[in-house]
């Protein structure tokens, strides 16, 4: 290992030099402070630094302080040999940068001793560093001002910067702008929260390729100090499996449906409460008077909001079960209690199912939340528009491409339809035409649904008109 050796002295150099050269160090000769500078900015300059504090040109506190000025990975492990031995001179240069003091005249195995702490210090961070540097996770580290303080190569080629040229600056600075604010505000957030935030989201690297990353946001602790910044780390799920996508999803469901039975009971007892008072209220009122026909109107509502907690709870509260043999329209009907909770009056749904349709093996939540998520769909699409219709239909019909029976089952909507430039893309996974709402995994679940029960799914859409989604399933011979 080099190690800079900063000293005016010729007989204090020299014996600085036999010892460490001795001992297996590598030994780099100043003669001053200008000189020591000089060799500290080069490329290859030595990983530790005996520094005299009295010399020549720079004393030896201010090329400490140019140092730490330099933007390196690795820093250099600084010890500072000087014959001042006051408090306020010790302090003094801690704060300029120095890593140890040594007072003179000194011992040399105190000196070795020193030197060995801070090679191995200077070799964990390295080692470090390079462990980062390999992982393919974009990762970097900010100051509680939310300034970067270094990232990994990964990190550097997602933002497209040098990597060595990105301490203390910003994120406007590396990043786009509207990218950037996110960024930042995100940081912030993760910072003030004092724990680990995750979170996922698409975002666009420095190729302007859309990826989705997972992120990790971990505040960094030092216990005498407190918060001193944060570590964040990016996983790249773009590629990730749809199944690994569907689980995560799952378990998104199986939180909501947890928190949902939390606390039903809550909202359960205040929606008692409105329809208890209203009910008091209808019995003390005339039906000629107008507070008549508020109060009927209130518990009216009153009614619908526990139907429809009833109905989440339902839905969100089912587990998965072994495939059966079924009638798919029974599924269907099933599911549109919540549907009907969920359309607005301007929809009109309109549900039909052949007589007599033959059985299919199914998983029954599984064909429920397809139901679920091709209405929501549908509903969305129609939103804001009059008299519009959603039209599920049950019935029978021969296969693609054989004369095997199949169930068609079709969802059609008149909304706003589907562009034509993606709707070769709208099974894919967080793929969304909703600015800022959905997760863009609704389809591209139900596709797989559809997929695992044999099935096959095709649209057919026309922007301005609407869309019909086909699904065809095996019927059971």
């Amino acid at each position: 290992m080099k190690v800079l050796i900063a000293e005016d002295n010729a007989f204090s150099c020299r014996l600085l030099v036999k010892t460490l050269e001795k001992a297996g160090y590598t030994a780099v000769v100043a003669e001053d402070g200008d000189a020591a500078w000089s060799v500290m900015q080069t490329e290859q300059a030595p990983s530790m630094v005996l520094l005299d504090w009295m010399m020549p040109g720079l004393q030896g506190i201010e090329v400490c302080e140019r140092i730490r000025s330099l933007e390196r990975t690795v820093p250099p492990y600084i010890i500072m040999l000087t014959a001042k031995a006051d408090r306020d001179d010790v302090v003094q240069g801690f704060e300029a940068g120095a890593d140890d003091y040594l007072k003179k005249p000194y011992d040399s195995s105190e000196l070795l001793a020193r030197m060995k702490v801070g090679a191995r210090l200077v070799q964990q961070q390295a080692l470090m560093h390079s462990l980062i540097d390999a992982l393919p996770d974009p990762i970097y580290v900010k100051d509680s001002r939310g300034l970067y303080l270094g990232c990994n190569d990964a990190y550097a080629a997602f933002a497209g910067i040098d990597k060595d040229q990105i301490g203390q600056k910003q994120a406007t600075d590396v990043l786009p702008d509207a990218q950037a604010y996110k960024t930042h505000m995100d940081d912030l957030r993760a910072l003030a929260a004092d724990e680990p935030i995750e979170s996922e989201e698409w975002t666009v690297d420095a190729d302007g390729k859309n990826v989705c990353h997972y992120s990790m946001r971990v505040p960094l602790m030092e216990s005498s100090s407190g918060l001193r910044g944060l570590l964040v780390l990016h996983r790249d799920v773009s590629h990730e499996s749809l199944g690994e996508k569907q689980l995560r999803y799952q378990h998104k469901l199986s939180l909501l449906g947890s928190m949902l039975s939390n606390v039903s009971n809550e909202f359960k007892n205040i929606i008692n409460a409105i329809m208890g008072f209203a009910s008091l209220g209808l019995d003390s009122v005339d039906k000629e008077n107008e507070a008549y026909e508020y109060l009927d109107d209130i518990h009216a509502s009153g009614e619908g909001a526990k139907k429809l907690l009833e109905k989440l709870l339902d839905f969100s509260n089912k587990e998965n079960q072994e495939m059966e043999l079924l009638v798919l329209s029974d599924v269907v009907e099933d599911s549109l209690g919540l549907v009907r909770m969920m359309k607005a009056p301007s929809v009109a749904l309109e549900f039909s199912a052949e007589a007599e349709l033959p059985t299919m093996y199914g998983d029954r939540v599984q064909l429920q939340q397809v139901v679920t998520n091709l209405c929501v769909n549908a509903l969305y699409a129609m939103e804001g528009r009059e008299s519009a219709v959603l039209t599920l239909r049950v019935e029978t019909a021969l296969a693609k491409h054989s004369d095997e029976p199949s169930i068609l089952f079709s969802v059609e909507d008149t909304g706003c339809g589907i562009p034509v430039e993606v709707q070769e893309d709208i099974f894919e996974p967080h793929f969304t035409t909703r600015e800022g709402e959905g997760s863009g995994l609704g389809l591209s679940i139900v596709k797989t649904i559809v997929e695992q029960h044999q099935g096959t799914i095709e649209v057919e859409s026309n922007e301005g008109v609407g869309s019909c989604f086909r699904l065809r399933f095996p019927a059971k011979v």
